[in-house]
């Protein structure tokens, strides 16, 4: 369902996002993504729908085995793009899947299908009203405030993030996850998930690089390909498994990906 003024509190996101961008680059173009900022590597792939799927997968994109040519873009979480070991903690994943049929949002992707997810369960903000909220903070510099402020304390939001931040080693071996729902065919709520198989095993460096993430992609690939499940998870029980709240983790023992 849409949140009361939820066309107006995305617009209001885009507004905010576009005037953190004017402000921040300028002086320094060109400018970069206001989120999900640095780039550590894009790779030209495939993704394969497999054969045998039962019948309450087979929607859409899952509807018949294929495989699609897909690029995937691994990045940091933003808002700037500064050296590799001061903004790292958690990670992002873009699929782009071409070759996909059936109507899209926007003219010029009208053959491609988007997944995006990041390296935790759960997402910053649990709804746009509170994205807004952060976006706020992010222009004015103040992100800290969004989770600790005292009139609109976001801790349970920060403690999930910070469970899963870390000092990252390879974007290619860190599982992903959508975070928000999704459908999958009238009615059917799904969560879905990027998990690396088998996960790779990457060495830090001793002395790393302003750029150290690009690099461990880049030897981890000049060696083999890498391989992830696309797993999805089922809404089961719409109470514990709520569509409107992306800072839930849906349980697995109560529908397993």
């Amino acid at each position: 369902r849409l949140l009361p003024g939820e066309e107006q509190i995305t617009r209001s996101i885009v507004e905010t996002m576009s005037q953190f961008t004017r402000q921040t680059y300028t002086d320094s173009p060109p400018a970069e993504r206001a989120g999900n900022t640095k780039t550590y590597g894009m790779v030209r792939g495939s993704f394969e729908v497999l054969d045998g799927l039962p019948d309450r997968f087979r929607k859409g994109l899952f509807s018949v085995p294929r495989t699609y040519p897909a690029w995937f873009r691994f990045a940091g979480p933003g808002p700037l793009a500064p050296a590799d070991m001061r903004d790292n903690g958690v990670l992002s994943i873009g699929i782009k899947v071409c070759g996909v049929e059936g109507p899209k949002l926007m003219d010029d992707e009208a053959a491609t299908q988007d997944f995006t997810g990041i390296s935790a369960p759960t997402f910053t903000t649990p709804n746009v009203v509170e994205n807004l909220r952060l976006q706020g903070h992010i222009l004015r510099g103040t992100p800290i405030f969004y989770f600790l402020g005292p009139r609109h304390s976001h801790l349970h939001d920060a403690i999930m993030q910070g469970l899963y931040a870390k000092t990252q080693l390879n974007p290619l071996q860190e599982r992903y996850w959508s975070c928000a729902s999704y459908l999958l065919g009238q009615g059917q709520a799904m969560h879905y998930s990027v998990i690396p198989r088998p996960a790779l095993k990457t060495r830090f460096p001793r002395h790393p690089s302003a750029d150290y993430l690009r690099g461990a992609m880049a030897a981890a690939l000049a060696e083999r390909d890498v391989e992830f499940d696309f797993a999805v998870q089922l809404q089961t029980d719409p109470r514990r498994m709520p569509v409107e709240n992306d800072g839930v983790v849906w349980p697995e023992r109560l529908s397993p990906f």
